[in-house]
């Protein structure tokens, strides 16, 4: 991509073409230079995604608060903004944005899985279970189909993980032991089953 100094374009394709093959480093410089000649939503959205993958979440938090400062409507930019919170573990920060996400669209599938990430990070699992079925009358596909009627959350605690598993409905303990057990010896992560409120 030949790139001209006063011309934004350029640089957000090359930024894309970066963000595409994974150099986000290279992405984050193209993405940043677009910005300095057009600060549009769209590339702070890309740097912010760029600045996560590339674990450098406080940026990411920065370049997704400005694409909110854009397009404050934007359901996009605050789910993606609890994320980098989530990892920063700034989770109360993670729920908040997740709430007014989903003042701006109820049904955003992608929004309540997150807010039952931030619950059950904050180890509120009677939230993490309230949203759990919320999302299931929304959008019953969106959970991994492999866990049946199983949500899944993943949560550092003391530098190691550990998978929670919500059962819900009359699933047999046979079958969440089952899947516990498959899922513990797979991938050497601990496991702990949250039963149903």
């Amino acid at each position: 991509v030949s790139l001209d100094s006063n011309d934004a374009c350029p640089y957000e394709k090359s930024g894309r073409m970066y963000y595409d093959i994974n150099k986000f480093q290279e992405a984050i410089t193209a993405f940043k230079q677009a910005i300095s000649l057009n600060p549009s939503y769209s590339n702070y959205m890309y740097l912010g995604n760029a600045y996560v993958y590339a674990k450098e979440f406080q940026s990411g938090v920065d370049a997704y608060r400005q694409a909110i400062g854009l397009n404050a409507q934007s359901v996009r930019a605050r789910v993606q903004l609890a994320i980098a919170y989530d990892y920063l573990k700034r989770h109360e920060q993670a729920v908040a944005e997740l709430q007014k996400a989903l003042k701006l669209e109820p049904n955003n599938a992608k929004a309540h899985y997150s807010l039952i990430e931030a619950y059950l990070y904050l180890g509120n699992r009677s939230a993490a279970l309230t949203e759990y079925q919320i999302l299931q009358k929304i959008d019953p596909d969106y959970t991994d189909e492999s866990f049946e009627d199983l949500a899944l959350a993943v949560r550092r605690e003391r530098g190691k993980e550990k998978l929670y598993f919500i059962p819900l409905n009359n699933f047999a303990s046979a079958d969440v032991k089952r899947l516990v057990s498959y899922y513990k010896e797979k991938s050497g992560i601990d496991v702990i089953t949250l039963e149903p409120l």
